[in-house]
């Protein structure tokens, strides 16, 4: 590009002042540093913007009555782009991409997104769904702008913030000999057909609760789908291990599941919303993360 906008600017504070020495008084310049800013514009363009008069100042030459009105308008421009983009005109305006963990969506997408709506209908509040994995290196580079995901290990250089713990809970077949109870004890369980949500955390998650009571699991289906896990377990054909959430004990087969929460050293899991450390939280993302601290929490996040 042949020029900058603080040329411009310059440029432009000349036209309407008439003179240099006006021009930098207004712009808190020297002179000589406008002067030279000029230079540079018009070697820049090829053209001569000004035709200078010892004793009057500066006029415009016809090609400068052209560019004249074209730098306004391109400083016009730059200066909506970076209120849009900051967030100046308006803390609610704007896009925001959420990405979620497939398996905690069901459950919590919808309030946020109702609730946001309703409150800050100029927020452009979008999803992405996907397992841990999927989302953490969008989540890293930018693309998303927060995640809600269970609170494992995060890598570093990440930010997060905790909703809350949800109580790991056995899902279990209507008729299971369990399901009565008002807790399992995971060792009872170690010997049943497991099915594994496979949704990153999730199994690894699994795997270390059948650690810590010195099990393998007897595993029979893996899935990455939570209604298909329940329609599984509903059949009889074994048990999965799952976040709770409100959902109907009902299946879309029309079978009923029951859950009951796990008694183990390590029974519950934390939620968490989480965004790059490298990436200024936008006032709009913040209004969300708000939002699900007061559905769930009833904290907000703390300025940075």
């Amino acid at each position: 590009m042949a020029y900058t906008l603080k040329q411009l600017q310059y440029f432009v504070s000349i036209a309407e002042h008439g003179s240099l020495s006006r021009a930098a008084e207004q712009l808190h310049r020297s002179q000589s540093a406008v002067s030279s800013a000029l230079a540079e514009l018009e070697t820049g363009l090829g053209v001569n913007l000004f035709a200078r008069r010892r004793s009057r100042g500066v006029i415009l030459t016809p090609s400068g009555r052209f560019a004249l009105e074209r730098a306004r308008s391109l400083l016009r421009e730059a200066d909506l782009l970076e209120h849009e983009v900051a967030g100046v005109m308006s803390d609610t305006i704007g896009p925001v991409l959420l990405g979620c963990s497939s398996g905690l969506a069901t459950a919590l997408l919808p309030a946020i997104l109702d609730t946001a709506a309703q409150r800050h209908p100029q927020i452009g509040l979008d999803f992405t769904l996907g397992s841990q994995d999927d989302l953490l290196p969008r989540v890293m580079s930018g693309e998303i702008d927060v995640a809600i995901i269970p609170d494992g290990r995060l890598p570093t250089g990440m930010r997060s913030t905790s909703l809350f713990s949800a109580p790991v809970e056995a899902l279990l077949h209507a008729e299971h000999p369990l399901s009565t109870e008002d807790s399992v004890d995971l060792a009872r369980l170690k010997d049943d057909p497991f099915i594994l949500l496979d949704i990153s955390p999730g199994a690894e998650n699994a795997f270390a609760l059948f650690d810590s009571i010195g099990a393998q699991p007897q595993l029979r289906f893996r899935t990455t789908s939570i209604e298909l896990t329940r329609g599984l377990v509903a059949r009889g054909l074994g048990f999965s291990l799952v976040l709770r959430r409100p959902w109907q004990n009902e299946t879309y087969g029309g079978l009923r599941v029951v859950s009951r929460p796990v008694r183990t050293r390590a029974s519950t899991q934390s939620i968490a919303m989480v965004w790059s450390a490298e990436m200024r939280l936008t006032s709009r993302a913040r209004v969300v993360v708000d939002i699900a601290h007061e559905l769930w929490n009833d904290n907000t996040v703390g300025a940075d």
